[in-house]
């Protein structure tokens, strides 16, 4: 089958003839999808309520669609981090 331009509206349930590409990623930087506290996945890798994991720092919060701090990969729930000690 030969390739086709069409408009972008009607492009939805078709096949692209070659890859799509972009100059950066959108958005540039890493977001949060829900509020919570940031931090580096590999450094909770096995905590749990049975295993807490004591950090070394308090994490920073962060509300929905913010954007994570250096160092930072993933968003734990609010209620995952025991703050009473």
């Amino acid at each position: 089958v030969e390739a086709r331009t069409v408009p972008a509206g009607l492009a939805a349930g078709r096949i692209a003839a070659a890859d799509l590409t972009v100059p950066h990623a959108w958005p540039r930087e890493a977001r949060a999808l829900g509020e919570g506290w940031a931090v580096a996945a590999e450094g909770t890798a096995g905590a749990s309520s049975y295993a807490p994991l004591a950090l070394a720092a308090r994490p920073s919060w962060l509300e929905a669609g913010e954007a994570l701090p250096g160092g930072c990969d993933a968003v734990l729930p609010p209620d995952a981090l025991d703050l009473s000690s």
